[in-house]
């Protein structure tokens, strides 16, 4: 008996050290480190938003859009204001386009980099043909609006960063992104 509970703690120690020695990656998600052809941390607190002529007659759309603003406006230290003119200084002008068979938005900082290294403004592209229905509008907008706040992809994420379409839920920002979002006080 005492060997079998000499061998039993033997093996106890051994995995006790190897969950030392191999610790496994977290799953928290980079922030503000995007690719170089799309950098996503805003110039400013304040978010100018625009639609495109390609979201004309979109009412659906565009709801889903306010949807996203506005909990942007709830949720983070940011807020929302529209402009009815798409210009140089929109932060983000809202724009459907046919992304392909998988994609369902995208965004890009289109409007360049200040001085500090802050994107100037850009497009949230959604791909009104392959999103069904009032939730997958609205997460996509407020994934693609992520985005532009400087909130990476989390498939692991109960929110709307998680990728692709969803059954239930995920139409706002988990408090872990809004953690990141929060944490970078952009330049006015």
């Amino acid at each position: 008996m005492k060997r079998r509970y000499v061998g039993f703690a033997a093996v106890v120690v051994v995995f006790q050290l190897a969950q030392l020695l191999f610790v496994l990656p977290s799953n928290a998600d980079s922030f503000g480190t995007c690719p170089p052809a799309s950098p996503c941390i805003p110039d400013n607190y304040e978010h100018t938003f625009c639609y495109g002529s390609s979201l004309d007659g979109q009412s659906n759309m565009k709801d889903a859009i306010q949807y996203a603003m506005g909990n942007m406006n709830d949720q983070t230290y940011y807020y929302k204001n529209f402009v009815s003119s798409c210009g140089s200084s929109t932060d983000v002008k809202w724009a459907d386009g046919n992304l392909g068979v998988h994609v369902y938005g995208s965004w890009a900082c289109d409007q360049g980099l200040n001085n500090d290294g802050y994107c100037e403004g850009g497009t949230a592209t959604v791909n009104i043909t392959r999103l069904d229905g009032e939730l997958n509008k609205q997460k996509t907008s407020c994934h693609e609006l992520g985005h532009s706040l400087g909130a990476m992809h989390d498939d692991n994420a109960d929110d709307c960063m998680k990728n692709g379409p969803v059954d239930v839920g995920h139409k706002t920002y988990s408090n872990h992104h809004i953690d990141h979002i929060n944490s970078r006080t952009p330049h006015a």
